[in-house]
């Protein structure tokens, strides 16, 4: 090899040692068996000879500092990420969001508060831009950011944006919501849920008034006089 040349590493998934990324350490591609993928030789002829090859697993705190990428403002993260795109510290004992485990190890225990984050980047993990909040701080700082979950965004929605407002012109011009529904082949229970504002206040709220649920018997209960 040049020596001018930049020699790369690589992991042995089993044994955890960083080894040159050369055949004199690795098998290529091509000769990896089915779960062995990253072995190293010498783990790999431990096995081949019948050897108990004892897996080394990494700690959270290693896998945390191994995935993590340090920069100037947001830290990014290149390692396995939950659905929501929030980091994902997997090890022996622990199970948490990325976010969590460096409040955890920058801050301390966060004594059942939620972490929160002030830069709205859910694989962030930098310390300087989280804070702790409870579970209704974490709700409005959601809702103020716009990642409230509404409309068909929502895993509740059982009907598009576009049946919902042809069902609020029907029951908006006096049709009564269970015979709107069956206009569109609708459930009935979608159309009280809306008329009722349940559901789909963002486009139901300024064509429904009050007066047009009380016609249809969706108003407040009256009271009996006397």
């Amino acid at each position: 090899m040049d020596s001018g040349s930049v020699q790369t590493s690589q992991r042995c998934s089993n044994c955890g040692e960083d080894k040159p990324a050369t055949l004199e350490f690795f098998y290529a591609a091509r000769r990896r068996k089915c779960g062995l993928m990253g072995w190293c030789k010498v783990c790999f002829s431990r096995l081949k000879r019948g050897e108990h090859v004892p897996k080394v697993k990494p700690t959270a705190l290693e896998i945390y500092w191994r995935d993590v990428v340090v920069r100037a403002g947001c830290w990014g993260w290149k390692g396995k990420k939950h659905v929501f795109g929030y980091g994902w510290v997997r090890a022996q004992d622990t199970h948490m969001n990325a976010h969590v485990f460096s409040w955890w190890i920058h801050r301390g225990d966060p004594c059942g508060k939620f972490v929160l984050h002030t830069c709205d980047n859910p694989e962030c993990s930098n310390p300087d831009h989280l804070f702790l909040g409870t579970q209704l701080d974490n709700m409005r700082d959601k809702c103020a950011k716009g990642r409230q979950a509404r409309g068909v965004t929502s895993g509740n929605a059982r009907a598009t944006e576009g049946e919902v407002r042809a069902l609020v012109d029907l029951m908006a011009n006096g049709v009564p919501p269970t015979a709107a529904a069956r206009q569109l082949g609708l459930s009935r229970h979608i159309a009280m849920d809306i008329a009722s504002g349940h559901t789909w206040r963002h486009i139901a709220a300024n064509r429904l008034r009050q007066p047009s649920l009380e016609r249809h018997g969706l108003g407040p209960p009256k009271l009996a006089e006397g």
